[in-house]
């Protein structure tokens, strides 16, 4: 698994690529965490390269989100692969968090 963080016209740009295998999942939580620390008022995930995520890998997404939310910010996902996207709706998680499929949308949704 490889995190990474960047900024684009105020928007943090949140990529994820590879598989969240199980022994990684307490490290893409506390990273997460990390990012919420900070109150980001705007981010996006950028899920293209997040080729596998197990309901516990969903379940830090949804946390995330609601600490993001609770500080008034504002999430988006984009580029999911049909795995992950196909999780996202299973869960219903895409009934609360807005997905993209281009990542230039999902700035220019937050902007």
């Amino acid at each position: 698994m490889k995190l990474e963080k960047r900024e684009e016209a105020g928007v943090i740009i949140i990529e994820m690529h590879g598989d969240v295998e199980r022994h990684e999942e307490d490290r893409l939580l506390a990273w997460l965490d990390g990012i919420s620390a900070e109150s980001p008022s705007r981010v996006v995930l950028n899920l293209g390269g997040l080729s596998y995520a197990n309901s516990a890998v969903l379940g830090i997404i949804a946390k995330f989100y609601n600490d993001v939310i609770r500080r008034r910010g504002r999430l988006c996902a984009c580029c999911l692969t049909p795995f992950v996207l196909k999780m996202f709706r299973v869960t219903h998680i895409n009934e609360v968090i807005r997905i993209f499929s281009m990542e230039k949308e999902a700035v220019r949704s937050l902007l």
